[in-house]
């Protein structure tokens, strides 16, 4: 049983998706692994990202239950909080002019297929579970989507499914992608134009977190 909507469950999805499309540390690490080991490599690198994208969401939703049950004003203006974190970082990419992320070249296969799997999990795992900042940032968005405090044991169990699944499905995409992409978050002109929409979808998204508070 569970206490989610679908509007919630669906801005929330969308927010993840717009997310995913900033290019970054992952990105970079998925698209290197691809060319340096093969496609193996990247998809064991994008299941290391969800098991990690399902830790900090579920920590940092326990921390506000808690929250909740003590002070449940701030909850409301950590909504707001969330509202200006999306309108900011949207203005932010607006504004900003990125530099390409540069990729690695190309080489053979190295190591034998379990190898790749292994060492893409893990590095996957780590380049999430090794950024305390991410539940930090889980703290200050998931507010703006759920009533915290109406929160069941199987509503966290979906969201950070969600925060796990979008981003894995969108790193199994790039991984088959990696030719483009390479040559996508190796580009001035490319990197601009994704961090133009990505900005202005972000903006988009905190404005309709405004109007439903």
């Amino acid at each position: 049983m569970t206490s989610l909507t679908l509007q919630q469950i669906g801005l929330y999805g969308v927010a993840m998706a717009v997310l995913f499309a900033v290019p970054g540390p992952v990105w970079l690490m998925l698209v290197s692994r691809c060319l340096h080991h093969g496609l193996i490599a990247g998809i064991a690198v994008a299941i290391g990202v969800g098991l990690g994208d399902l830790i900090w969401p579920a920590l940092a939703l326990f921390s506000l239950t808690t929250l909740a049950s003590i002070h449940l004003d701030v909850l409301v203006w950590l909504r707001y909080l969330t509202v200006g974190m999306f309108v900011g970082l949207g203005v932010m990419m607006l504004i900003s002019t990125p530099a390409p992320l540069g990729t690695a070249n190309t080489s053979k296969p190295a190591g034998s297929g379990s190898e790749r799997w292994l060492m893409g999990i893990i590095a996957g795992l780590a380049v999430v579970i090794g950024n305390p900042k991410a539940i930090l940032f889980y703290l200050g968005i998931l507010p703006g989507f759920f009533e915290i405090d109406r929160l069941l044991l199987a509503d966290i169990v979906i969201i950070s499914v969600i925060s796990a699944c979008v981003p894995f499905f969108g790193n199994i995409c790039l991984a088959l992608l990696v030719k483009q992409v390479a040559s996508l978050i190796s580009s001035a002109a490319a990197m601009r134009l994704v961090h133009r929409i990505t900005g202005w979808v972000m903006i988009a998204v905190g404005l309709v977190i405004f109007v439903t508070l």
